[in-house]
C-alpha cells in the first residue's frame, strides 16, 4: 500500500507518535509555513498538529489530544485523513494497552 503523505507541526512534542506514524505507511513531511492555506490549495492532504504539552499528557496518563487540519471537500484528502485519524486512534489504543498491562503487573 502507498505512503500517506502528512505534514506534521510539532513533531518534536510526540517522537513516539512520529515513530509509530512512520512504520503504519505515513511519510512524515515537514510543518508548512501555514497549514490551512496548504490544505486549502490542495498542496497538503492533512496536516496534524502536536500541542506542546502532548507528552506532558502522556506521562501523566491523561487524554493527549491533537488536531487534523482537512479539507474534508477534497475526495483524495477524505482518506488521508481517514488512514492517519485510525493510525492515530490506534497509537492511543497501544499506549492505554501498555499502560494497563503496567498498573496490573505485580
Amino acid at each position: 500500500p502507498p505512503q500517506v503523505p502528512v505534514a506534521i507541526i510539532g513533531a518534536e512534542n510526540a517522537p513516539g507518535l512520529v515513530e509509530f506514524l512512520r512504520r503504519n505507511r505515513i511519510d512524515v513531511l515537514p510543518a508548512p509555513s501555514d497549514p490551512e492555506v496548504e490544505v486549502r490549495s490542495g498542496r497538503l492532504g492533512v496536516v496534524l498538529v502536536v500541542p506542546r504539552e502532548f507528552r506532558a499528557a502522556l506521562r501523566q496518563g491523561v487524554p493527549a489530544p491533537v488536531r487534523i487540519i482537512v479539507d474534508e471537500s477534497r475526495i483524495a484528502a477524505r482518506s488521508e485523513f481517514q488512514h492517519l485519524h485510525e493510525t492515530v486512534d490506534n497509537y492511543g489504543r497501544d499506549l492505554n494497552i501498555l499502560r494497563s498491562l503496567a498498573n496490573s503487573s505485580p
